[in-house]
């Protein structure tokens, strides 16, 4: 049978996480306790929806007549045979320049958690890059959607929700991160609403069982006529999100938050429980990558302070924070790869200190695509620590910085 591209590469980005997510310990240490049910007991529907959505069996037997359509048969092997192809490609050159550039940064830090502004439904870069973290806290401007309801679909329904799944995540397989201008339509579908599909799909590729995916509602931090009424014009979206509680075989309980959010400074005044959140995670690792320049642009200062102030190590492409910005607020930067202007429309984001950082120093090798410019060997790359933290506490694998 011949598989087209795209799906063999979903099942690179999907399925290759396995190699990627190593037997790293979540770390202990202080969580935020949002307003969420405490129970972690296994939802076998939800897990089982995961699995069929990601081409594998299923996990429950009630879901034994759609694991016996041609429909869903036809999309196992689609997703199957291109992950026969390419598991051993770029997954295990991402997994040892994770062991040799990250190692155990998370496990390292206090909270435990990963902060992924900007992500969208990117699970799978996340995992791969800090499989050992307790909580994820991913955010973007795509709704969470819900599990669906694979059981109540036609054959037809299906067949469509399948092939949404697959082309939702065609810009991130073949490219390593998603297109925001395409994820307003892949995510919203006649089938497929949403982020949550296309992340528990990645999960169960990863080799994780999905054990629950609950509505998520931050306490609230305002006080009197606040809580009526918010001053100013309303925002551009309602803070919505949802938390997934995934497990390892034999590991502990791993929690992923994702909320859906307007993140101009505009739409988060609002919702200052959001952004004491983020601090909550404080001190944290952090992943930023096709972030379209968001944290340079003035209207998201809020948020890019907040990240600041939360953050004490960092693995970002140039579309995250200002590399001046980063040098300004006491980080060293280690660089990787090569750097080149950015691509349309963003030509605006040009970056000249680090044009010249890259010029002046000599960077180290990144051997898979991680940036806008993806084909060819052209990404680019940052590993950054804060200097003062760096002093009391080093973690173990990132190299010398470049000044």
């Amino acid at each position: 049978m011949r598989v087209p591209l795209i799906f063999r590469a979903l099942s690179f980005a999907l399925g290759l996480l396995p190699a990627l997510a190593i037997a790293n310990t979540p770390a202990a240490g202080p969580q935020a306790q949002p307003s969420v049910a405490a129970s972690v007991a296994a939802d076998p529907r939800v897990g089982s929806v995961a699995r069929l959505l990601a081409g594998l069996a299923p996990s429950s037997p009630a879901h034994g007549a759609i694991a016996g359509m041609a429909e869903w048969q036809e999309h196992r092997d689609i997703v199957q045979a291109g992950w026969a192809k390419v598991k051993q490609g770029r997954g295990s050159v991402m997994a040892r320049w994770r062991d040799d550039t990250i190692r155990t940064a998370c496990a390292g830090s206090a909270s435990g958690t990963l902060l992924y502004p900007f992500s969208g439904p990117d699970f799978a870069n996340a995992y791969a890059l800090f499989p050992g973290c307790r909580n994820y806290i991913l955010f973007g401007l795509e709704l969470p959607g819900a599990v669906p309801e694979l059981e109540k679909l036609d054959r037809q329904a299906l067949n469509r929700l399948l092939a949404d799944v697959r082309v939702a995540v065609g810009d991130l397989v073949e490219r390593n991160y998603f297109i925001t201008s395409r994820m307003s339509r892949q995510l919203h579908t006649s089938q497929l609403r949403g982020v949550v599909p296309v992340m528990i799909a990645s999960m169960a590729l990863a080799g994780v069982e999905v054990r629950a995916v609950e509505p998520l509602e931050l306490p609230s931090v305002r006080s009197g006529e606040e809580d009526v009424e918010h001053a100013g014009p309303k925002p551009l979206r309602k803070l919505r999100a949802v938390q997934i509680k995934f497990q390892k075989p034999g590991g502990p309980i791993q929690t992923l938050q994702y909320f859906s959010v307007d993140a101009t400074n505009h739409g988060v005044a609002p919702y200052p429980e959001f952004l004491a959140h983020l601090r909550t995670a404080k001190p944290a690792p952090m992943l930023i990558k096709s972030a379209s320049y968001l944290l340079h642009a003035k209207e998201f200062r809020v948020v890019r302070d907040t990240l600041l102030e939360s953050a004490e190590f960092l693995v970002q492409d140039d579309t995250g924070m200002p590399y001046e910005v980063l040098k300004a607020n006491g980080w060293d930067v280690q660089l990787y790869g090569g750097y080149r202007r950015p691509i349309h429309p963003f030509h605006w984001a040009y970056q000249a200190r680090l044009d010249a950082a890259y010029k002046t120093t000599t960077a180290a090798e990144l051997p898979f695509s991680f940036s806008y410019h993806w084909s060819g060997g052209k990404s680019n790359a940052m590993v950054g620590r804060r200097i003062s933290v760096q002093a009391a506490a080093p973690v173990a694998g990132v190299p010398a910085p470049a000044r």
